[in-house]
């Protein structure tokens, strides 16, 4: 029961504040953007929120106080020579590194990665369409302002 609440919890932990973010992009896009322009910010802003969950799922799942205990609890053996091994350590955090237990074990699951560059990649194909949309409104509203001063005199 105590495993069940603690999860309830973490839950609650996450859809909360997912939720709030998603509400106030929503009124933040709605009050700031045009409306042909605004589903391409949108879409923009959701695809980044999706890529740093995708980042903060992956983090999540490679922490670990005792990779030892964690690989057994996943029924892999720690292998401290893999580990400590200075040609196959990986530093920095893109592309997401974890604690392998062994060759063969990678703590990250192997879809974190490409979920969170895809989603980076729609965060900027949706941002660069955003941009276009909003050019072009700007063009086609100051041709026709043009057309109409002309009209007018």
């Amino acid at each position: 029961m105590e495993y069940l609440l603690t999860w309830a919890f973490a839950l609650l932990a996450v859809i909360t504040p997912a939720a709030v973010t998603a509400l106030y992009t929503h009124l933040f896009c709605a009050g700031t953007f045009r409306r042909a322009t605004r589903p391409w910010a949108e879409g923009a802003a959701f695809a980044g929120m999706f890529s740093v969950l995708a980042f903060a799922w992956g983090l999540w799942k490679s922490f670990a106080w005792d990779i030892g205990e964690t690989c057994a609890l996943h029924g892999h053996r720690y292998d401290v020579d893999f580990h400590l091994d200075p040609a196959r350590r990986q530093q920095g955090l893109l592309p997401l590194f974890s604690n392998k237990c062994d060759a063969s074990y990678d703590l990250v699951p192997g879809y974190v990665n490409p979920l969170f560059w895809s989603c980076v990649a729609l965060t900027a194909v949706l941002t660069c369409c955003a941009v276009a949309v909003a050019v072009r409104g700007r063009r086609r509203d100051r041709v026709a302002r043009g057309r109409e001063s002309a009209q007018g005199a």
